[in-house]
């Protein structure tokens, strides 16, 4: 039998409450934040994450722990 998603999908490489490096990027300039992610991802699943108790940003899971801002 051939298996279709829900069944299967991608490993997630980001869990939700782990600590994430956030980066944006714009030409030669590089921010990376560090914060905790809202949310389990996979690579090109959206991302919340959280800077502080005030400030919540959103990205694209890129890499193990690594979001990139939108």
């Amino acid at each position: 039998e051939v298996l279709r998603a829900p069944a299967v999908s991608a490993p997630p490489v980001i869990a939700g409450g782990a600590t994430v490096h956030a980066i944006w990027q714009d030409g030669p300039l590089t921010l990376v934040l560090s914060g905790v992610a809202t949310n389990t991802a996979s690579v090109g699943a959206p991302v919340g994450v959280r800077i502080d108790r005030t400030r919540r940003l959103d990205g694209i899971a890129v890499a193990p722990n690594t979001v990139r801002l939108r």
